[in-house]
């Protein structure tokens, strides 16, 4: 049900979804952080992004941190994965 409501939600933005765009997300660095259990945006979302980006070889540059039992949250572990990112490819 919740999925059939954001499904609805978005729809308008299908020209923006990223699973559309691999090409040009593949050729730089990108992380994908999600607590699990997030009420606000599936963490499916993220999910599928990263499987569609390794399905087809484009995940050389991502990085993902799934994050068990948080909801719609900045963690300090999401905080700590953001950092080491940063200093990686900054």
């Amino acid at each position: 049900a919740q999925q059939n409501e954001f499904n609805n939600i978005v729809a308008p933005l299908a020209e923006w979804e990223a699973t559309n765009h691999l090409e040009q997300l593949s050729d730089r660095p990108l992380l994908l952080w999600h607590g699990l259990d997030d009420d606000v945006v599936p963490a499916d979302e993220s999910l599928r992004l990263q499987q569609a980006l390794s399905e087809t070889g484009r995940d050389k540059l991502l990085t993902c941190s799934w994050q068990p039992g948080v909801r719609h949250r900045i963690t300090p572990e999401a905080l700590d994965a953001a950092v080491t990112f940063f200093r990686q490819h900054l």
